[in-house]
């Protein structure tokens, strides 16, 4: 029902807006490029430093530093309530939900040479990493195209477009994969990549 209704109201025509967007796309893909060079200099260091936290973490001993690191993680002020747990898992959700989507922005800006993805995508990706886990956020990711493709056959049907807002698809994928996630994980067989 949601994605139908979705698909009915974006198949709507607005020609002068549709005509703004394709024109804006077309106008930007001239730096396209540069711009996403840009993006990934600026990000560069930011990868560097989390792939060097990240091996550093991993090689940690069962030592003084393991046991602090956890007891700092796991510390529980009232009840169950795990604030550092809850905040640490929440950011890395963040992290990881706008990496997939700053990756898939410069590399298919790259290679296409027009803006793949818009930067409100990527903030959604990162959003809902944040609130919901990264393995929803990535979930979310790899199931927003064929929603969005089988819209663009329900809207090609009620008026010709050049563009397709992607974040209302995103938006669905992420609620699918909320509910449905586990049962999405068991039958792609790859439940053990986000435990």
């Amino acid at each position: 029902g949601i994605f139908v209704a979705l698909a009915v109201a974006g198949s709507h025509p607005r020609p002068e807006a549709d005509s703004e967007i394709a024109e804006a796309i077309d106008v930007e893909s001239v730096d396209a490029r540069r711009l996403a060079l840009g993006e990934l200099k600026l990000l560069a260091p930011a990868v560097v430093l989390g792939a060097g936290v990240l091996y550093g973490l991993l090689r940690l001993e069962d030592g003084e530093w393991r046991r602090s690191l956890s007891e700092i993680l796991y510390w529980q002020p009232v009840g169950s309530w795990r604030p550092v747990w809850g905040l640490a898992t929440g950011l890395t959700g963040w992290v990881l939900g706008g990496a997939i989507g700053w990756l898939a922005r410069i590399l298919f800006t790259l290679v296409l040479g027009k803006e793949a993805l818009g930067m409100g995508d990527v903030h959604i990706l990162a959003a809902a990493g944040a609130v919901a886990g990264w393995p929803v956020a990535w979930l979310g990711f790899f199931l927003a195209a064929p929603l969005a493709l089988v819209a663009v056959g329900v809207i090609a049907l009620r008026r010709q477009s050049r563009t397709l807002p992607y974040g209302p698809w995103l938006a669905l994928a992420f609620f699918l994969a909320s509910l449905f996630q586990d049962t999405i994980l068991r039958y792609l067989r790859v439940r053990w990549l986000f435990e």
